[in-house]
């Protein structure tokens, strides 16, 4: 099920760069405001697709019975503070 939302992120990636490429083949003033409020929506989506994917590990190794307590522990707790 984690998969299913990583892959979330992957595509609204792809929906910003054509966003972007779209605005910036536009006439219309203020597009290029436009084209920076995009760029900063794919920095959020890297940041959120990099999360998902590092807590998928986690969550599979903690299924896979291949960690013990102390290790997903502490990789939880790292990622509470990213977050």
């Amino acid at each position: 099920m984690v998969y299913r939302f990583r892959e979330r992120w992957l595509l609204w990636i792809v929906l910003n760069i054509a966003q972007i490429i779209l605005w910036l083949t536009s006439d219309t003033d203020g597009a290029m405001n436009i084209v920076v409020i995009y760029c900063a929506f794919i920095l959020n989506s890297l940041c959120g697709w990099h999360n998902w994917t590092r807590l998928s590990k986690v969550s599979e190794v903690r299924r896979a019975g291949l960690a013990d307590a102390s290790i997903a522990d502490s990789a939880d707790a790292a990622a509470s503070r990213r977050a």
